[in-house]
C-alpha cells in the first residue's frame, strides 16, 4: 500500500483548507466503514484522506417548521434513537437500524452512505422519497444544494466534484398525514448487505383510508437507488385494502423487470419483491 497524507479538520473553515489540497484521487472519510475495508483490500490508493469524524458541528438532528436537518456524520445509532425522525421520517429510522451490525450503525454515517453511493444502500431511496437535498460544501468556502437523486450517478459514483464534500441533509416534512415504511431482503439476518429493499412514504386520509399522494422507492435493483414514479401514479387515490397490497406487489415486480431485465438476477427478485412489498405495506398500516 503506497503511503498517504491524512487531515483531520475539527471545523469548517478547516475543511475547506482541507479541500483547497484535494485531487481526483482523494477521499472523504466520515465513519469510514466502507472506505477502511477499501484501504486494506488495496481497491484504492488514495493520495490524501480527509477525515472528518472528528467535527462535531456536523453532528446533528435539528427542525424548524418546514424541514429536518441531519449533519452528514450523525451515525445510523443516532438516527434510530432520534425521536423527532421517529415521528417525521419512520423509513429513515427503519432503515438506519438495518445498517450492517451494532458497531457499523455505531461508526456508520448518513453522509458517507450518500457519499459511498452503493446501489444497495439503504438509506438512499428512502432519502429520495423523502425529497431530501445534500448540502454540499467546496473548496472555496461555497454551498449548494443538491436532491439526493441527482447525487447517485452509479456504483460508488456521484456527481460531485473531488474537491466538494457532503456536509448535511435536509428533508421538509410534508403537509398532510404522512406515513412512510422501509422494508428490506438481505443474505442473512445480521449484517447483511441488501439484495432488494422498498420505501413507501403516503399521505394518507385516515378518513376515507385513502392514499392521497405517494412516493415509492426501491434500492439494490438497478445501477443506483430510484423512485417508482408508475407505481407513485397508481396508488394516488387508492383505499387501503389486501386488494391494494396484493396489485402493489405486481406492479413491483413489473417494476424489477423493466429495471434490470436481461440480468441472472431477475427471476429471483421479480418474485423476492413481492415478499418484500408485503412486508412494506404492512408497516405502514402498523403506524396509522
Amino acid at each position: 500500500m503506497r503511503s498517504f497524507d491524512v487531515l483531520t479538520p475539527s471545523n469548517i473553515l478547516e475543511l475547506v483548507q482541507a479541500l483547497k489540497k484535494a485531487t481526483a484521487n482523494s477521499k472523504i472519510l466520515s465513519g469510514g466503514t466502507d472506505l477502511v475495508i477499501a484501504l486494506h483490500e488495496r481497491r484504492i490508493e488514495p493520495d490524501l484522506i480527509i477525515d472528518m469524524s472528528g467535527m462535531r458541528e456536523l453532528d446533528y438532528i435539528n427542525e424548524d417548521n418546514d424541514n429536518i436537518y441531519i449533519g452528514a456524520i450523525t451515525t445510523f445509532t443516532q438516527i434510530t434513537e432520534s425521536q423527532l425522525l421517529n415521528k417525521y421520517a419512520a423509513c429513515l429510522v427503519q432503515a438506519s437500524e438495518t445498517v450492517g451490525s451494532r458497531q457499523i450503525r455505531n461508526r456508520g454515517t448518513i453522509g458517507g452512505n450518500i457519499g459511498n453511493c452503493s446501489p444497495a444502500g439503504d438509506t438512499l431511496p428512502v432519502l429520495m422519497v423523502l425529497e431530501a437535498a445534500a448540502t454540499i460544501l467546496n473548496s472555496q468556502g461555497n454551498t449548494r444544494e443538491m436532491p439526493i437523486g441527482d447525487i447517485l450517478k452509479g456504483p460508488n459514483r456521484t456527481a460531485l466534484n473531488y474537491d466538494e464534500v457532503i456536509i448535511g441533509v435536509k428533508f421538509p416534512k410534508g403537509k398532510g398525514n404522512w406515513i412512510s415504511s422501509f422494508a428490506k431482503l438481505g443474505s442473512r439476518t445480521a449484517v447483511t448487505i441488501a439484495k432488494i429493499n422498498v420505501v413507501l412514504n403516503a399521505d394518507y386520509d385516515a378518513d376515507t383510508k385513502t392514499i392521497r399522494s405517494a412516493r415509492v422507492g426501491l434500492g439494490a435493483v438497478g445501477k443506483t437507488a430510484f423512485r417508482a414514479l408508475r407505481i407513485e401514479e397508481m396508488l394516488k387515490g387508492q383505499k387501503v385494502s389486501d386488494q391494494l397490497t396484493e396489485r402493489l406487489s405486481e406492479e413491483l415486480s413489473k417494476e424489477i423487470e423493466n429495471a434490470i431485465p436481461g440480468r441472472a438476477s431477475l427471476p429471483y427478485k421479480k418474485e423476492a419483491i413481492k415478499g418484500v412489498a408485503h412486508e412494506a405495506f404492512e408497516k405502514l398500516l402498523n403506524s396509522i
